[in-house]
């Protein structure tokens, strides 16, 4: 079987991508983050999509989880224009 590797496989373009792959016959592994959930709240994960490629293609689909280390606030340094 030939086998696809998706990255993002949780958004928008990742899952439609694994549901194309699967119907032509590709054995799935996903690979997904979710950092979604990070920037925008749980509101926003990804989760719920995984789930629902795992229910609907089952064995031809694998999840991967990608685990990132994340600062501990979501602040991050800004640099103002002309201040090198």
């Amino acid at each position: 079987m030939r086998r696809a590797v998706v990255t993002g496989s949780g958004g928008l373009v990742g899952s439609e991508t694994v549901a194309y792959l699967v119907q032509a016959g590709f054995d799935v592994i996903g690979i997904e983050n979710d950092m979604r959930s990070y920037f925008f709240g749980p509101e926003a994960s990804t989760r719920p999509q995984t789930e629902r490629l795992l229910e609907a293609y089952g064995s031809a689909f694998r999840r991967s989880r990608f685990a990132t280390k994340m600062p501990s606030t979501r602040s991050s340094p800004r640099t103002e224009p002309g201040s090198n």
